[in-house]
């Protein structure tokens, strides 16, 4: 229970570090994507329905014209609602070319090494491969998610499905933020895996916080940097020297 608490504790630790002086352009960076991409995409998805309610209009009989005062009210909440339960998947998909040197300052803040500026063109750099480091980490999952999934539909064990599905998806979070600060010191996929195998319920712990915290609307729009501020010092504290 000690471990479970201590990764808990390292993924909700995480947000106190995401405004540091550096560490919060790399944390800011992320969000005005995302938010530029969220402007870009409901003016768009605006111009669609304004043209489909205008087809409607036309298509329908002048007494239910009424149906305009519903139909706008539930298109707009609907929006919200989409938005507020997926700004922080989109933000963790375009945040994943900064989240490796985000772990970088963090850890060089932890540890009063000497902090450089950001280098943007050492980042440009390194992106083909953080893609590729990407690439392996969605084939593993999707890997381990096809048996999961099969669960649901053998009768019997599709009753331990659901906690079956919930600790993956713990697992896999942990793996997801761990390869940041483990990726920074050459650490092969295979050996981050063998390093948090050796310690589940650590990484249980903090792959069920980060979990939970992304299911919270608004705050789910910082776990991503959190979880990888959190698993940066996860790693310094207890499997930097293992």
């Amino acid at each position: 229970m000690n471990d479970i608490y201590t990764g808990a504790r390292h993924a909700i630790g995480g947000f106190g570090l995401i405004f540091k002086p550096r560490i919060r352009a790399l944390t800011i960076m992320p969000i005005a994507l995302t938010t530029i991409f969220y402007v870009a995409m409901s003016w768009y998805a605006w111009e669609i329905s304004a043209d489909w309610l205008d087809s409607l209009n036309e298509a329908l009989p002048s007494w239910l014209s009424w149906l305009n005062w519903i139909l706008v009210p539930i298109m707009i909440l609907g929006g919200i609602l989409l938005m507020a339960f997926t700004f922080g998947i989109v933000a963790a998909l375009l945040g994943t070319p900064f989240n490796g040197l985000l772990a970088e300052l963090v850890e060089a803040h932890i540890t009063g090494q000497t902090q450089e500026s950001i280098p943007w063109r050492r980042l440009l750099l390194e992106l083909p491969g953080t893609l590729v480091q990407e690439t392996k980490k969605i084939l593993y999952y999707i890997l381990w998610m096809i048996p999961c999934l099969l669960l649901f539909l053998v009768p019997g064990l599709n009753i331990a499905a659901p906690f079956v599905w919930v600790f993956f998806c713990s697992w896999m979070l942990t793996v997801e933020f761990s390869d940041y600060p483990m990726g920074n010191h050459q650490l092969l996929f295979s050996e981050m895996r063998g390093r948090l195998g050796k310690q589940r319920l650590l990484a249980l712990g903090f792959g069920l916080t980060v979990l939970g915290l992304f299911t919270v609307p608004i705050l789910n729009i910082l776990v991503m940097p959190a979880a990888v501020c959190g698993a940066t010092t996860m790693w310094i504290d207890r499997f930097r020297d293992a």
